[in-house]
């Protein structure tokens, strides 16, 4: 795209735009759809790299669940002194792919991993020449830890496994299915084949957490050296490179009666471990502090580590900020301060740590205080650097050695290392942008402002740049305060996806595109649906229309629900070029059907089921209300995961739904109480029960406690236990991988019992969501088929409600 065309798209397309093609989006051209993956600048600013991930449909294999796209993926390269597209970084090798890491603080090089069959082998790349030195370790992907970081510029420090380790991410999908195929083949030969799990005095007949070698391996002389063994999870390693920082998994936590359990809650204590690089030595600092992930920071010598930890317990509230020495003992410092935390019925801890100078900057509460700020925690009396201002909102947007940017009420400001808060920068409607997929654990050095319709590079020392030409939307790739710029992604109306090296008073320059063979193709737009929620508060919805009306009219009126979204903005899954497979909108615009996209804000303190129906029907009346060619259309509603809750909710509450497909439903809650997915059961290892166990208590559940304690509402807030109540037929569908089987089963045989219409499609080798092409195929076969037949008969939008239906129902928003 030349860079004329990237202007009008930056003015929003202010033109009149073409006609639209007749090309409509499909199944196949789903299936073809490339991705750009992660995306670096290099220190130095000579280089930029990026992921290229090409067709889903074209990766070698489709057993890894969401890790699949990454298995094909090509590095490219930017040479940003030439003119000129993106090259390939590498030489590819057929049935591979390759995922980048870190730069070396120099920029010259590049970490790698190459992708073989199930195998990531950690390599380095010098950028300039391509030249790779492959380390022949095999290492996690870098999804939520660290796994590799450069010491200098020719040693990297990486946590490594042997294959037949059991890997959380390395692992996904196919090797639980390995592990249960080798147990049924000796169980066929007469020999022992159990997973044996416990509890209380019989936790110790659980397996221990898996094992990863601390290893460093040298570019220059191409040999890797054994540092430290360990169940390690997590890596940072000190300015200087003379400590590596690593988190150890260790016994597996075990909540109380009177725990509060969340999502994410810790399944196994987190230990700090201290390995000296050059000797090898290993030192636990604090044997008894269990850490959170995430929550640390180096000094900047090195000689210490602050921390957010407990003493081995149980509760949110005993977490507090600790200094971890090297040499020494550790403290806590600052007793009277407490985490901040996500506030609500759910609190969780939010740690927020820096050390730019002397002392530790962080985030925390004073005693049982509301309110959350900043304070710097030196050897003296806590000091609360944001006491004159607003409450600060949230962590730093910006943290670097040179200090941190601070949202509040009044905006953003920048806090300096010694603590002092500078003027102004942005008012508070800004939104500082960040790159979509960075590296884990490096710190966010510099941000993207956007504020007044301007965007501006905000650098570490708390510059900001001049105005950089991108649209609103364009998703942020990459930033360099180097280079003075920024890597972004805009796609166009039709799909068509440009990769844009952008910086101030510059020509913008294209160095990729994605999807190109989008452009004939006409996919729906959002028209915003304002409507009231349940409680009167003002709601927008967002309504797609078929890009090509059938002549009589959208063929119904499909229902995506999500409860607990609320939706300022159209939903980015249903943008064109998404690479969206459940419940995909786009899709079901183009068969013919218009799609409404509903705000379901939810309260805390209500009950999530009941009032659902009514909230979506809210949003359905303002549409019809506003489209009168949806008129007298037949209804259904379409739901995935929670949103398949939310589908089958409805067809319990309302006889205005005149077909529900539910993928990956949660039908029960008393079943779905603490499930544990297939492949922990393969994988004990891998168990994170107590997570699971949050999500019903107080998770999308809702239920504010175990089952045992409020029966009743676990059980009016299922609607498989209510079938009876569900009249319009019911497609479910469901990955044999998933967490609960039996969340679809009982619910088909209930309806089956009752003679209704309904239809259980079972993937084989599927997880969450549907990902292997030829299921892809048929899953969208069979629903618009399924659809198509099940409205052919509706109960039309505007029929009255039946008053049974009218008891059923209760606000809930």
């Amino acid at each position: 795209m030349r860079s004329c065309a990237w202007l009008a798209l930056a003015c929003g397309l202010a033109t009149a735009a073409p006609a639209a093609p007749a090309t409509p989006f499909t199944v196949e051209a789903l299936l073809s759809l490339e991705e750009i993956g992660r995306a670096a600048f290099s220190p130095d600013g000579r280089w930029f790299v990026f992921e290229r991930h090409p067709a889903w449909k074209s990766a070698p294999r489709f057993d890894q669940d969401f890790m699949v796209g990454s298995a094909a993926s090509q590095l490219m390269v930017v040479d940003l002194k030439a003119p000129g597209p993106a090259r390939p970084l590498l030489v590819a090798e057929a049935g591979s792919g390759d995922a980048m890491g870190a730069f070396s603080p120099d920029g010259a090089r590049i970490i790698v991993v190459r992708q073989r069959g199930h195998a990531r082998e950690l390599g380095v790349v010098t950028v300039a020449t391509g030249a790779v030195a492959w380390s022949g370790r095999l290492v996690e992907p870098e999804l939520w830890f660290a796994q590799a970081r450069w010491r200098d510029n020719n040693e990297v420090v990486a946590m490594s496994r042997p294959p037949e380790a059991i890997a959380r991410l390395s692992g996904l999908g196919w090797q639980g299915r390995e592990r249960v195929s080798k147990a049924w083949a000796a169980s066929a030969e007469g020999k022992l084949s159990v997973t044996a799990l416990g509890s209380g005095r019989f936790t110790a007949m659980n397996p221990p957490a898996s094992q990863a070698a601390l290893v460093a391996f040298n570019v220059v002389t191409g040999r890797s050296r054994v540092l430290a063994h360990g169940a390690f999870a997590d890596l940072l390693l000190a300015p200087g490179g003379r400590t590596a920082a690593v988190l150890e998994e260790a016994e597996r936590t075990e909540p109380t009666a009177q725990s509060l359990i969340r999502v994410g809650y810790p399944p196994r204590r987190l230990r700090l471990v201290m390995v000296d690089l050059t000797t090898g030595a290993r030192r636990t600092p604090c044997p008894r502090c269990d850490l959170v992930r995430g929550a640390w920071a180096w000094s900047p010598r090195g000689e210490a580590l602050a921390v957010a930890a407990r003493p081995d317990g149980d509760g949110w509230a005993d977490y507090r900020y600790w200094r971890l020495p090297v040499v020494g003992q550790p403290t806590v410092l600052a007793p009277g301060l407490t985490l901040a935390d996500t506030g609500g019925r759910d609190p969780r801890p939010l740690p927020a740590i820096a050390w730019p100078d002397k002392d530790p900057l962080v985030l925390a509460r004073e005693g049982e205080a509301a309110r959350r700020d900043w304070w710097r925690l030196g050897r003296g009396a806590p000091v609360r650097l944001t006491r004159d201002s607003p409450e600060p909102q949230g962590p730093a947007l910006v943290s670097a050695n040179k200090g941190l940017a601070l949202r509040s009420a009044e905006g953003l400001r920048w806090l300096d290392p010694s603590g002092r808060l500078g003027a102004r920068l942005a008012g508070p409607d800004a939104v500082v942008k960040a790159p979509i997929d960075p590296l884990p654990g490096l710190p966010r050095s510099a941000g993207l402002v956007f504020d007044a319709g301007t965007h501006r590079l905000l650098t570490s020392g708390g510059v900001l740049s001049r105005p950089l030409q991108l649209p609103e939307r364009a998703q942020i790739l990459a930033l360099s305060e180097t280079w003075g710029g920024v890597a972004a992604l805009s796609t166009d109306a039709h799909g068509v996806g440009s990769l844009v090296l952008v910086r101030p008073d510059e020509a913008v320059r294209e160095v990729a595109t994605v999807n190109a063979e989008l452009a004939k193709t006409a996919f729906a737009n959002p028209a915003p649906v304002m409507h009231r929620a349940m409680n009167g508060a003002p709601l927008t919805s967002w309504l797609y229309l078929p890009p090509q009306v059938p002549p009589n009219g959208p063929k119904g009126l499909i229902v995506t629900p999500y409860p607990g979204a609320r939706y300022a903005r159209p939903p980015s899954a249903a943008e064109p070029g998404a690479r969206s497979f459940d419940a995909n909108v786009q899709l079901m615009a183009a068969a013919g059907y218009a799609v409404i996209v509903p705000s379901l804000p939810m309260e805390r303190d209500r009950d999530p089921m009941p009032g659902l129906a009514d909230a979506m029907l809210l949003a359905v009346d303002a549409a019809v209300a506003a489209n009168p060619i949806l008129r007298d259309r037949p209804l259904a509603v379409w739901g995935q995961s929670y949103g398949g809750y939310g589908a089958l909710a409805a067809g319990v509450e309302s006889s205005r739904f005149g077909a529900i497909i539910a993928s990956a439903p949660i039908t029960n809650l008393l079943s779905y109480y603490g499930a544990i997915h297939p492949e922990a059961l393969a994988s004990p290892e891998l168990m994170t029960l107590p997570s699971e166990l949050g999500w019903a208590e107080h998770g999308q559940g809702q239920m504010g406690g175990p089952p045992w304690l409020a029966p009743d509402k676990y059980l009016r807030n299922s609607p498989g236990l209510q079938s009876d109540k569900i009249n319009a037929p019911v497609m479910l569908i469901y990955g044999d991988l998933d967490t609960d089987l039996g969340q679809v089963t009982t619910l088909f045989s209930s309806l089956y019992r009752q003679g209704k219409d309904a239809q259980l499609l079972l993937y084989r080798g599927e997880s969450h969501v549907v990902l292997s092409p030829d299921n892809v195929r048929d899953l969208y076969r069979r629903a618009f088929a399924f659809l198509d037949t099940a409205l052919s008969h509706p109960s039309p939008l505007n029929a009255a409600r039946p008053a049974e239906a009218e008891s059923l129902i209760r606000p809930s928003q």
